[in-house]
């Protein structure tokens, strides 16, 4: 029997609810969310380590991810659905089953007592599931089936060109009276897909139709476009991915172009090709999906500094890694530890990109995210990655980044959690300030001096535990001294 474990709120809901529509049997085993953190629970973690929803686990078979189990649930119980077969490559049957978080009332017939009501009555029905967005606008071919109970188990199929289609619920007015809106903003208009054959949520992807999507984005006016890697084969990607690039290009609407192809390769230890990367994408994704905690946060951190030597060398402007999104201002991270993303990510010159609602945000988020000399210091015109360039005793780790006019930025983290905060001492020249003679710090957040120190002097500084940081910048104030730096 299907088990489906549930997380309270989750995608998992669409898992059970499949379950009921499709009448399979299953067993629910429920979980309930912390109630300090409103996160997932150590005993869901013993499932799945990132705490994700939902997981399925049939027998033998355990899974994660919402469309993986959807494509499971296919597959073996492909009987209970009656559905036709595509006539033709750009046509695909939209189940109404399978539509993420929809409220299918909609879908519920009422017994129809006389014939010559039927035709008013399915008339009825279609339009108002267009206005959900479930069918497309064009309703000159569509395919309405009914199951003997009177409910509807499929409806229309696409349109005939394959073009993407917004969701008429969600974007009445389009996708390019969208982007229009946003550009008057004087904003920049970016839009989410897959590289496979559907996107992680289960929506379409681009494989096979890469030319003809990407001009419909340029037809919306998209400016950024992130390219995921769900549901495709990941060693296709060094073909897959500078294909789409050309397509984009060829357009002639400039597109910024974010890609999710090293990390798929470095999940399974693939050693991904970064030259290609580095010239085919703006920027692109190395590790893990960044998820709501500080664990998330600092295992990245870690990962970032343990492969610094390789990633390094295809980092700068137009080309960036991409350590993934700014959780500031969520539930996940302190105070503290979200001064330490923001350091950290300003010092890696990484992309800044936020996952936030910004309309309940609290004040002392936005002042970490708006901070204007880290944004300096990450928007530095060298655009030189950082480098982690001390581990002293005590979980303590110094991050340099050289800037322009030979100043310098650093970030301190202290990642001990059961301790107290810490007095550190470091000398000069072991943070490569060795170049000039003397050199005037400032802290980093508040711009506040510090003092002027000789290149042989040594600095202190407090720094607290948990994951918060100390973050201070060089500038130098003297000649040269003839001594070059060490990293």
């Amino acid at each position: 029997m299907l088990i489906v474990h549930h997380f309270a709120v989750s995608q998992s809901e669409q898992v059970v609810w499949l379950c009921e529509e499709l009448e399979i049997p299953y067993e629910l085993v429920r979980y309930d969310r912390d109630p300090e953190t409103r996160l997932t629970t150590e005993e869901y973690k013993a499932f799945h380590p990132f705490g994700t929803a939902p997981i399925i686990v049939d027998g033998d078979v355990l899974l994660v991810e919402s469309g993986a189990i959807v494509d499971y649930i296919i597959t073996v119980y492909e009987h209970k659905f009656s559905l036709p077969k595509p006539i033709d490559l750009n046509r695909h049957c939209i189940i109404i089953e399978l539509i993420d978080g929809y409220p299918f009332l909609v879908c519920n017939i009422k017994k129809i007592d006389k014939p010559e009501k039927i035709y008013v009555e399915l008339m009825s029905i279609i339009v108002r599931l267009a206005s959900y967005g479930l069918i497309h606008s064009d309703f000159n071919e569509f395919n309405l089936m009914i199951n003997d109970n009177g409910r509807v188990t499929m409806i229309d199929f696409a349109r005939r060109d394959g073009s993407l289609q917004p969701d008429n619920q969600r974007f009445p007015s389009g996708i390019q009276a969208l982007a229009d809106y946003v550009h008057s903003l004087g904003l920049k208009f970016g839009m989410y897909e897959d590289y496979g054959n559907k996107t992680c949520a289960g929506y379409p992807g681009v494989l096979g139709h890469l030319e003809q999507d990407a001009k419909t984005f340029a037809s919306w006016k998209v400016d950024y476009l992130k390219l995921d890697g769900c549901y495709a084969d990941i060693t296709d990607f060094e073909k897959g991915f500078p294909a789409m690039e050309k397509a984009l290009n060829s357009t002639g609407y400039p597109i910024a172009f974010s890609c999710d192809w090293p990390c798929y390769q470095e999940y399974v230890k693939m050693k991904p090709n970064y030259t290609a990367a580095a010239y085919t994408c703006n920027l692109w994704r190395n590790w893990h999906d960044i998820q709501d905690s500080w664990d998330s946060v600092y295992s990245t951190v870690q990962w970032f500094a343990d492969n610094q030597d390789r990633l390094s060398p295809f980092h700068g402007p137009g080309h960036w890694n991409d350590p993934d999104m700014i959780i500031i201002g969520n539930f996940g991270l302190s105070p503290g530890q979200s001064r330490a993303q923001m350091a950290l990510w300003s010092i890696m010159a990484a992309p800044l990109i936020l996952s936030v609602d910004l309309r309940t945000i609290p004040d002392w988020a936005r002042e970490i995210i708006l901070n204007k000399n880290l944004i300096a210091i990450n928007q530095d015109p060298l655009g030189i990655m950082g480098r982690r360039i001390l581990k002293l005793d005590g979980d303590i780790q110094v991050w340099s980044k050289p800037l322009k006019d030979d100043h310098v930025a650093f970030v301190a983290l202290y990642s001990n959690p059961d301790t107290t905060p810490i007095r550190v001492s470091v000398n000069l020249t072991d943070l490569g300030l060795t170049l000039y003679a003397d050199y005037d710090l400032f802290e980093s957040f508040s711009g506040n001096y510090i003092g002027r120190f000789h290149f042989t002097d040594i600095y202190s500084f407090l720094i607290n535990p948990s994951g918060d940081v100390h973050a201070f910048y060089a500038q130098s104030v003297t000649t040269k001294t003839g001594f070059r730096r060490n990293f």
